[in-house]
């Protein structure tokens, strides 16, 4: 089986440790021994954010510089190993602050954008992390303050996506930009509204593009006549919508939330089909989305039963599915929508509250972001594989997810294990009898000692373990 490595980039780091969850038989892990500082400067609290060029990472985030508590955004280019041989770029530099950024790449360039009060402006950046062309601005205009934007690439060219805000309204709205060769923008065509006869506020937006269209997701505040927040989305290409605004996840309660520093959605394309993964009831969870704007779980589905800030990103066939419950924590997601690790696993080493998760898929390995809310909300990178698990190791995971349920059951897998040791192959088949014996042991406690979303949970690990002896 292919392996990936996740790597990640926080904050500052802390690893929190759940009830130990049946897994499969390749799994998240393991950390590197320790992370790897990128800048211990007061930062702007918020997200990272990171985008891969098919060579190395650039990851953006804003920090404060001066005693006048004003923000710049600044770059660090991480390598496909890891590796931050280089101090973080200043690219900023204005008078007004410059926070929220966003990047992406065309595979040979970033393009990064942000927020200076009333304006969105761009810059890209070359492969070697170095500022490249002119500065661009993307929206500008007086009373309408543009707020938390983000970019994806579509193929052709950059989509641009912000919150348009005055005292009255709050609206989305997309800018298509093209970067030459030189690294020099020109906006392509009008900007555009994406919803704008729903009403209600809209917050926060989020983008990716899949083969011939995009698909941008945003809150939608409806608590003046509805719920509270909805997660609204609309697909787009070059010319504007193409579909009007459709309900993601909407109904009782909150879905999505308008906090600025956070989007409330993440977004992947698989090649097929869009997931979103939001915040909702206390807990994350995920919507498939096809390529023509058809919502293919309409009641959604849980990746995560306590957990919030929500984000995702896909490569190699799986999502790869992030949230904070206190640490930072990821479950990969298959393309059908089935939660890999459930429970999700611990992406940090060092003690620390964790948020904001972030990730993009380099080739073979991810790279996480996310950042802990204490003095200098200083960043770190870490790397993380996926592994595969032998049918022993994949017992003795078995066996910590048993834990007090019971001796015997205990005693089923030990036995398995034992077999499995011996250096008679013929062995795998009294295993696999020792297997099934737990199997019927867990079916005959479903429901009664054992919760049977658990049960189902233990019978599936062995089962699987079966499967492959």
């Amino acid at each position: 089986m292919k392996g990936f490595r996740i790597s990640t980039l926080i904050t500052a780091a802390a690893l929190c440790v759940l009830a130990p969850q049946p897994v499969a038989a390749d799994t998240i892990g393991p950390l590197l021994e320790e992370d790897l500082l990128l800048s211990s400067d007061y930062e702007w609290p918020g997200r990272a954010n990171v985008a891969f060029d098919g060579t190395n990472y650039l990851v953006v985030w804003s920090t404060e510089w001066s005693s006048q508590n004003m923000q710049d955004v600044y770059t660090q280019l991480v390598s496909a190993s890891g590796q931050a041989p280089d101090s973080p770029v200043r690219i900023g530099e204005t008078a007004l602050n410059d926070i929220s950024p966003s990047v992406a790449s065309d595979g040979t360039h970033f393009f990064v954008v942000w927020e200076n009060l009333l304006d969105v402006r761009g810059q890209a950046v070359a492969g070697g992390g170095q500022p490249m062309g002119a500065q661009l601005v993307i929206a500008t205009g007086f009373p309408t303050k543009k707020r938390e934007p983000a970019v994806a690439w579509d193929g052709a060219e950059f989509l641009v996506v912000w919150r348009a805000s005055t005292i009255v309204s709050d609206e989305i709205v997309g800018q298509y930009v093209a970067l030459d060769e030189a690294g020099d923008g020109t906006l392509s065509g009008p900007a555009f509204p994406l919803d704008p006869t729903t009403g209600g506020g809209q917050y926060a937006p989020s983008v990716a593009c899949g083969a011939a269209s995009c698909l941008v997701t945003w809150t939608h505040d409806t608590s003046t006549t509805e719920y509270g927040y909805d997660v609204r989305g609309v697909l787009v290409d070059h010319y504007g919508p193409i579909s009007a605004s459709f309900p993601i996840a909407a109904g009782p309660g909150d879905q999505g939330t308008a906090e600025f520093l956070a989007p409330p959605t993440g977004i992947g394309f698989d090649g097929a089909n869009y997931l979103v993964a939001y915040d909702e009831a206390g807990g994350i969870s995920g919507t498939r989305v096809s390529a023509a704007g058809d919502v293919l779980d309409p009641d959604g589905f849980s990746i995560a039963a306590a957990g919030s800030r929500a984000n995702l990103a896909y490569g190699d066939g799986e999502y790869l599915a992030l949230w904070s419950d206190g640490s930072v924590r990821g479950a990969r997601v298959s393309p059908d929508g089935e939660v890999l690790d459930p429970g999700g696993v611990g992406l940090s080493v060092a003690a620390g509250e964790e948020s904001y998760p972030a990730a993009a898929y380099g080739g073979g390995d991810y790279l996480v972001t996310w950042q802990v809310p204490v003095s200098s909300y200083a960043k770190y990178a870490q790397l993380v594989g996926r592994i595969d698990l032998t049918p022993e190791e994949q017992i003795e995971e078995l066996i910590e997810a048993v834990g007090d349920l019971g001796d015997e059951l205990v005693g089923k897998l030990e036995g398995a294990l034992e077999k499995l040791g011996d250096a008679n192959p013929n062995n795998d088949v009294a295993a696999i009898g020792k297997l099934n014996a737990f199997i019927q042991m867990v079916e005959a406690q479903s429901g009664k000692s054992i919760p049977e979303a658990e049960a189902d949970a233990l019978i599936a690990a062995a089962q699987a373990i079966i499967n492959e002896l």
